[in-house]
This record gives C-alpha cells, sequence and structure tokens, in this order.
C-alpha cells in the first residue's frame, strides 16, 4: 500500500485542484481513486521487488555522491596547489595532450543501446543518467 500510495500522489492523483498551504489527503479523495488488490503473495513478491530495487538505486547515489565528494577535493587540492606554487602550471600545461588526442564528443546517435557493453571502466557518466531516473 506504502509503494501505491507514493505512486498515485507523485502522480497528482489526489491533487483536486485546491492550492493550500498543508495538503489534505481526505476520505472523498481515497475513495475516488481506485487501488489494485493483488493477492497477498503478489503483494510480498512486489515488496521484495521494490525493496531491492531502492537499494540498489540508493547505493548508486551514495557511489555518486562520494565520488562527487572526491572530485570536489581533488579541486580544491588542486587549487590550492596552484595559488601557493606547489604546481608549476607551465609543466602541467605541457604534459596535456593535443586537442586531436582528445576523446570525441558524442552525439545521441552514438550513445550505447541498452544492452551494450561500456567498454570505460568506472563511467560516472552512465551512473549520474541512472540516479536522476
Amino acid at each position: 500500500m506504502y509503494y501505491v500510495l507514493r505512486v498515485a500522489a507523485k502522480g497528482n492523483a489526489f491533487n483536486d485542484g485546491h492550492q493550500s498551504t498543508i495538503a489534505h489527503l481526505t476520505g472523498d479523495k481515497l475513495r475516488a481513486y481506485r487501488f489494485p488488490f493483488p493477492s497477498a503473495q503478489e503483494q510480498a513478491d512486489i515488496v521484495e521487488y521494490l525493496d531491492h530495487s531502492v537499494l540498489v538505486v540508493e547505493d548508486v547515489i551514495v557511489s555518486a555522491q562520494n565520488e562527487i565528494s572526491l572530485l570536489r577535493e581533488y579541486r580544491t587540492r588542486l587549487i590550492a596547489d596552484v595559488v601557493t606554487g606547489k604546481l608549476d602550471v607551465r609543466v602541467a600545461a605541457a604534459n596535456l595532450p593535443d586537442e586531436s588526442d582528445e576523446p570525441e564528443v558524442l552525439d545521441n546517435s552514438d550513445t550505447l543501446a541498452e544492452g551494450d557493453e561500456d567498454t570505460a571502466d568506472g563511467d560516472l557518466g552512465a551512473a549520474s543518467e541512472e540516479t536522476e531516473a
């Protein structure tokens, strides 16, 4: 019932057009919504699947947040090293690859189809796209 109510609320099923500071879920709104009632075993299976899926998504979110935190820490350290002179920008710039060596930016036609394997390890872009959904 928890998951059904969450989906209904996110889909504005209980929104009757009135704007108020505190949303109320009245009996009339509940009676107007039709709830599915699968068998008890099917409900248990659905809840088990959804609980597992939520945990997987939460793990991906935590992992992405940790990577973001590390990148911010790296950026802060890099800026501090440049400002204090510990890193010579001229040397670092000389070691950068030429523009022709940089990977191409993918457009929509170049994206991987579902089920294709990605050859890049630790692709943060794919993880962030999954967490946005």
